[in-house]
């Protein structure tokens, strides 16, 4: 099991995914939308990057993911952020072998890039708390 620092404004979600029993978690960000706190990796969005239980099927990994985006949009769709999820490929190199690893992500990012870094920040934590709700809501079904 990966261990990372988890920021605060993020902790919420992470959490939530972590007791799905679907995921598990290794990494976060809770956005950083300041121009002092840019760097050469783009910062704008909050994300939270998780491997599937192996335990777990993709399909039903699908079927959370797809609660949870349909969901925020239908409650919050008037929210400045766009929530999505998606499956992404990393290269790796084995004994002298390419091969390819997966990881997923949800990602949390302003809708607008030309909002102040404060609104962007309060549209982002506040979307974060409404994901955590949709997580938690889904747990009990």
């Amino acid at each position: 099991m990966r261990k990372f620092e988890i920021e605060e404004k993020i902790r919420p979600l992470v959490d939530a995914l972590n007791e799905t029993g679907v995921l598990t978690t290794f990494s976060s960000c809770e956005g950083h939308f300041s121009l002092y706190e840019q760097e050469l990796q783009d910062r704008n969005y909050a994300d939270v990057r998780f491997d599937l239980l192996e335990s777990i099927s993709e399909s039903k990994l699908e079927l959370f993911l797809t609660y949870l985006m349909t969901e925020f949009n239908n409650k919050h769709s008037f929210t400045p952020v766009q929530l999505t999820a998606f499956k992404y490929y990393i290269p790796t190199m084995g004994s002298d072998e390419l091969k390819i690893d997966a990881s997923y992500m949800i990602k949390i990012e302003p809708f607008d890039r030309f909002d102040s870094p404060e609104i962007k920040r309060s549209n982002v934590d506040v979307a974060i708390l409404q994901a955590t709700e949709l997580v938690k809501d889904w747990q009990k079904k």
